[in-house]
């Protein structure tokens, strides 16, 4: 295991990219028929993205009182800026009724964040890129 970790080929994650990495998002994105993939090294980093990319900082998260997001990785929610508003399911598991009873009267209606075009994502990388 040592002499194959001395002999990985690595690289800069933060500049260019590890070449391990890319190769293990592009076989898993191959394998599961997506365009890409992104390698997560823990669950909890997972958990902050996703959170983010699905939620803009000072609004609300509804989500099961019982959420592994909020019993075990709960600072991923703080660290996304938002507010988790607890949703009590009636029966095994939440239903349309219960997120429904779940949003505050008043309050803007839970909306997804617009998506970033894949284009727009390209250029964005690129740029970098080509600003290193």
């Amino acid at each position: 295991m040592r002499q194959a970790i001395a002999a990985a080929d690595v690289g800069d994650d933060h500049l260019d990219g590890d070449p391990t990495t890319r190769r293990l998002e592009a076989r898993v994105a191959e394998l599961l028929g997506k365009e890409a993939a992104l390698f997560f090294p823990t669950g909890t980093m997972a958990n902050l993205a996703a959170i983010m990319t699905h939620a803009a900082a000072g609004t609300e998260i509804l989500v099961d009182a019982d959420a592994h997001v909020v019993n075990l990785t709960g600072a991923g929610i703080a660290l996304a800026g938002v507010q988790p508003r607890f949703v009590t399911a009636t029966g095994r598991t939440i239903s349309a009724v219960d997120v429904r009873r779940a949003i505050r009267a008043g309050q803007p209606r839970c909306e997804a964040r617009p998506a970033r075009s894949r284009a727009r994502r390209a250029r964005g990388r690129s740029s970098r890129a080509a600003a290193r």
